[in-house]
């Protein structure tokens, strides 16, 4: 079952089932941060599973949809991130200085 997404001419093709969610947390001096998953669920998300145009960062409440994995120790993180539909994140302001995105 693969999902096609568009956004600007460019395809993004999702060959797994998603899941949808909203950042709980994202610290860009880090590189990593939180979505929690429509169930509730904390899941792990790093800056290099994130689906953006230029940088990859969470801005804090962005709605996103993302596939789930496990990790080597049996946790689930968040790949393959986008915004809804498929389209790029949204991400961080310029010039937040605690390191964390807010909206």
């Amino acid at each position: 079952n693969t999902t096609h997404y568009r956004e600007n001419c460019w395809l993004f093709v999702m060959s797994e089932p998603t899941s949808s969610g909203t950042v709980k947390w994202f610290s860009s001096t880090k590189g990593f941060g939180f979505i929690t998953s429509a169930d509730g669920e904390d899941v792990f998300v790093h800056q290099s599973d994130i689906h953006a145009q230029g940088y990859r960062s969470l801005a804090e409440g962005e709605q996103v949809e993302f596939v789930l994995k496990r990790d080597g120790q049996g946790r689930n993180k968040a790949v393959s991130v986008t915004g809804v539909g498929g389209a790029f994140v949204v991400g961080e302001r310029r010039g937040d200085s605690d390191g964390i995105t807010h909206l």
